[in-house]
């Protein structure tokens, strides 16, 4: 793939191609291999057994995901698109968004969250006034462009397909 068009793919202008480093190369085709990841495991582990339908399948998810010790270092926004993915809808009309990890000191008991603000002074209320073992990530700008992808693709999916079965360009104007 150019340069170019990894800059396509991507959505920024093609004709930046001559500008970049060939770290910032490296950079994007990281991102763009995350987005991939994040869009091939978002429902990783849906076969496994026993469900927990109260957990929710993108927390199920994520905890599979993070169990493997590289992903951290290959793909570390992987976690949050699968966890964030089902989430379009929040994330849009909400200013932040964080990832609480419970208990991530015991890989057998961690559990995630999501959780959504107004803004980052009430992000940053909540987090001071949460109790117990646990860390949290407010979203970053880097891990909203790889988790948006894959968030639009499945709520698009889920809103023309199954219960919902709308029209494309019903779900499309939605969306606008």
């Amino acid at each position: 793939m150019s340069n170019a068009q990894l800059l396509e793919q991507l959505g920024e202008d093609p004709g930046d191609e001559d500008e970049l480093t060939p770290e910032e190369v490296h950079e994007k085709r990281y991102e763009l291999v995350e987005i991939f990841l994040g869009g091939f495991m978002h429902d990783c582990g849906l076969w496994t057994e026993p469900f927990n339908f109260q957990e929710g399948h993108e927390v199920k998810r994520a905890k599979l995901i993070a169990r493997t010790r590289e992903v951290h270092e290959y793909a570390p926004a992987l976690v949050a698109i699968v966890l964030f993915h089902s989430d379009l809808i929040r994330l849009a009309r909400k200013n932040s968004a964080v990832r609480i990890t419970e208990k991530p000191e015991d890989p057998e008991k961690t559990s995630f969250k999501r959780e959504f603000y107004d803004s980052e002074e009430d992000t940053q209320a909540a987090v001071e006034f949460r109790h117990g073992s646990f860390e949290a990530e407010v979203l970053s700008v880097d891990h909203l462009r790889k988790i948006l992808p894959v968030a639009l693709a499945e709520h698009f999916i889920s809103q023309t397909e199954d219960v919902y079965n709308k029209p494309p360009a019903e779900v499309i104007g939605e969306l606008c």
